[in-house]
C-alpha cells in the first residue's frame, strides 16, 4: 500500500513490540489506529464476590494496561476493545475521529 494509508493494527498490547512496530509504520508514513482486545474481561474471577487478592491482582493488572495503553497514545489512537461482541467503540472513533495528543 502507498504511504499515507490508515493502518489498523490489532493488538493486545501485551509487550513492548506494538510499540516499535507502531514507531516503524509511523516513520515509514502509514498513520495507524490500534485496535487492542482487552484481555482482563478473560481474566476476571467468576464469582460475584472475589477475595482480597483477587480484586488486587485484577486491579494490578487494570493499572498496567492502562500504562501500557498510554504510552501507545504517544505514538497513534488506541480503541480498548473489552466488550468483544461490538465494535462499537471502533465504529465511534471512525466516523468522529478524535485528535492525538501529539497533534499530528
Amino acid at each position: 500500500f502507498p504511504p499515507g494509508v490508515t493502518t489498523v493494527l490489532l493488538s493486545s498490547l501485551a509487550d513492548e513490540s506494538s510499540l516499535l512496530l507502531l514507531s516503524h509504520l509511523r516513520r515509514r508514513g502509514y498513520p495507524t489506529v490500534v485496535l487492542s482486545p482487552s484481555p482482563l474481561p478473560l481474566l476476571a474471577p467468576v464469582t460475584d464476590h472475589p477475595s482480597e487478592s483477587d480484586a488486587l491482582a485484577m486491579r494490578l493488572l487494570a493499572l498496567v494496561r492502562r500504562l501500557r495503553m498510554s504510552q501507545v497514545w504517544r505514538e497513534s489512537p488506541v480503541i480498548d476493545w473489552d466488550q468483544y461482541w461490538s465494535l462499537a467503540p471502533f465504529l465511534r472513533f471512525l466516523t468522529q475521529p478524535s485528535h492525538n495528543a501529539r497533534g499530528s
